[in-house]
């Protein structure tokens, strides 16, 4: 049950993040255009389900070493450029070559948004665990002393 409340809130923090991204590449470079909320909110939530799913790549049965990390980092950039591009072309997010360009700037941008978000869950994880050790091994020291 942790696991799913832990995917559904990526997937909602995805679903933010697009939302955030396509609000300024709207303003920036195309605030007169009118989208269909309910399709737009659709294909938001489908591409969230998307990028959330080639989070796959990450999926190892070890830690990963640095290295392998950044090399798939490098590769869910690459799969989620492959992807969504296309598909946003499709739906007529972008045009030419240069909202193309534009709209890969914002797919980068979105993961690193991601990334913080994931790093500052990550240290907050990491702050709780400590706090937890840091009171287990007071019990222990205050335990040892009592006998």
């Amino acid at each position: 049950m942790d696991r799913l409340m832990m995917w559904m809130k990526r997937y909602v923090t995805l679903c933010g993040i697009l939302m955030i991204c396509s609000f300024f590449m709207c303003l920036f470079f195309d605030p007169t255009r009118k989208l269909n909320l309910v399709t737009y909110f659709g294909q938001c939530l489908l591409l969230a389900f998307i990028a959330l799913a080639s989070l796959a790549v990450y999926y190892s049965k070890e830690e990963l070493s640095q290295k392998a990390w950044w090399i798939r980092t490098i590769l869910h950039l690459l799969l989620l450029e492959i992807i969504l591009l296309p598909l946003a072309h499709h739906w007529q997010f972008w045009f030419d070559a240069e909202d193309a360009v534009v709209y890969a700037i914002f797919i980068l941008i979105g993961k690193v948004f991601w990334h913080i978000v994931d790093y500052s869950k990550n240290v907050k994880t990491a702050a709780d665990v400590n706090k937890k050790l840091k009171e287990r091994r007071n019990n222990m020291i205050k335990e040892s002393k009592i006998i």
